[in-house]
């Protein structure tokens, strides 16, 4: 993917894609997560002050606001689960090792031998040309005729069993690709970005304080992009939620300047159906209103949001101390 040279704004906070979708699912979630005290706070300080209440207020200490949120911040950290951490951590590692060592053994064993052949051909020929030329300084007259002759010969078959291996080095990687676009269910056009496994680099806008990293893009044969995003964990919805539709409009604004043709839209994929979200100037128009608020919110000045869904609040761990959680 091209980036069009374009000039930075003006120093400013810069956010997540994720950040965003956040703050429209809850000003106040994102607020918490970005500027409390306890959300900041590393495991160790936390473990600190669930100790010093435990101390100061007893078994008592377990209603308190702050000890409830430090307990689920620990929990979500992982935590109170190391071994199983490491386990996971070993298991990652393991997994990629074994990726290693299985992909020579999936080699095609008809693409080792062409290359084996024409390596062995190139090798014979240059051997005979060579062998040739020395006979003629040596003063030779029949045999380096017959020499030369077929050392070239060998030499133009090398040559076309190297091109023939090239070919079916590229038909293969085209098949293995259209195989996987399939397997994905993803659209038709050319997959030039995945961050399935989470190694995808972040894209970034240059007239927007925004950084992201759509699952997938797929570039449309008109060179259309059109980001995907994956929720596996979300189902049985008959409509996508307006903080997963605002994560599209946030790539769709990314992606303006990486390519010559502006998104339309993108797909969102849910663990039981998909949706097509059109790219439109009011999505668009919503992005850069919310980055505005992010914007200007700091520390002292949370996001101005007086109520909340209940069902949102007893989902949300810093309800115990948030005002507008605690009226839920």
């Amino acid at each position: 993917m091209q980036r069009h040279h374009q000039q930075h704004r003006p120093s400013q906070q810069f956010f997540t894609v994720s950040e965003l979708a956040q703050f429209e699912y809850c000003p106040l979630l994102w607020w918490h997560e970005q500027f409390d005290p306890l959300a900041q706070s590393d495991t160790e300080e936390l473990f600190a002050r669930m100790v010093e209440l435990e101390h100061d207020h007893g078994q008592p200490a377990t209603t308190l606001p702050d000890y409830q949120v430090i307990e689920q911040l620990l929990l979500r950290r992982g935590a109170f689960d190391p071994d199983q951490q490491d386990h996971t951590d070993d298991d990652e590692v393991l997994s990629e090792r074994e990726e290693e060592l299985i992909e020579p053994v999936h080699r095609s064993s008809y693409t080792r031998t062409l290359a084996l052949i024409a390596l062995v051909l190139l090798a014979l020929a240059l051997l005979l040309i060579g062998v040739s030329f020395l006979l003629t300084k040596s003063g030779g007259n029949i045999f380096p005729m017959a020499v030369l002759p077929m050392g070239l010969v060998l030499l133009v078959i090398a040559l076309i069993l190297l091109l023939l291996l090239l070919n079916e080095r590229h038909f293969q990687q085209d098949r293995l690709e259209n195989q996987r676009r399939h397997d994905l269910g993803l659209p038709s056009g050319e997959l030039v970005y995945e961050d399935a496994d989470g190694e995808g680099e972040p894209l970034s806008s240059r007239e927007t304080p925004l950084a992201g990293k759509p699952t997938y893009i797929i570039q449309l044969q008109d060179g259309r992009p059109v980001p995907i995003e994956v929720k596996p964990g979300v189902q049985n919805l008959k409509q996508p939620e307006s903080n997963h539709i605002v994560q599209i409009g946030a790539h769709c604004l990314i992606l303006e300047d990486y390519f010559d043709e502006l998104p339309t839209h993108g797909v969102l994929r849910y663990a039981d159906r998909e949706f097509v979200v059109d790219y439109t100037p009011a999505l668009r128009k919503k992005v850069l209103r919310l980055l505005k608020e992010m914007d200007n919110c700091s520390e002292d000045h949370p996001p101005a949001l007086n109520r909340q869904r209940a069902a949102k609040c007893r989902a949300c761990l810093f309800q115990p101390i948030c005002p507008v959680g605690q009226k839920n």
